[in-house]
């Protein structure tokens, strides 16, 4: 399967793995966004590694570099470096679960919550924020296509109403 995003010469397959595409183009349409030809109407595109976004990036023709990202005339690719989220420790939940003991497991919450990874929390920051970018009428997931890649995407911003990050 593959995703065009870009300029219409390029493909971007669920791998992350940028190619040429002259005769042939399968576009992934965002509902209710801006058109790309339209002033002001950027993609936000999230691999999963630095590695990945600099190679979409070139195919894509963006080259200004920037903190945490590299930004195009219609593009603007970013990365995580793996999870930039995490599971809360139960003591989040309990003050009295800080040191649990045997008979107060499982520790099962109603809503589980979580906080951004201490090393990865700059990286999490700047995507948080291209996120809430007004000119950004899509999001492309460029993450690896497996489970672990899903689970990668969705921690940099399925977790923006939590106040704790």
């Amino acid at each position: 399967m593959r995703l065009a995003v870009g300029r219409e010469n390029f493909i971007v397959s669920l791998f992350g793995v940028a190619a040429r595409a002259q005769d042939h183009l399968d576009f992934f349409d965002w509902p209710n966004s801006v058109s790309p030809t339209q002033p002001y109407s950027m993609r936000l595109i999230i691999s999963e590694k630095p590695s990945v976004a600099r190679d979409i990036a070139a195919a894509l023709g963006a080259t200004q570099r920037r903190e945490g990202f590299i930004e195009g005339r219609d593009d603007i690719v970013t990365w995580c470096f793996g999870h930039l989220v995490e599971l809360s420790n139960p003591d989040a939940y309990d003050a009295g679960l800080k040191s649990w003991r045997l008979e107060t497991l499982p520790i099962i919450p109603d809503e589980f919550k979580y906080h951004a990874n201490e090393k990865t929390k700059d990286q999490f920051k700047i995507i948080k924020e291209l996120l809430n970018r007004r000119d950004i009428s899509g999001v492309v997931n460029a993450a690896d296509a497996g489970r672990e890649g899903e689970l990668i995407f969705g921690g940099s911003g399925s977790h923006q109403g939590d106040s704790n990050l």
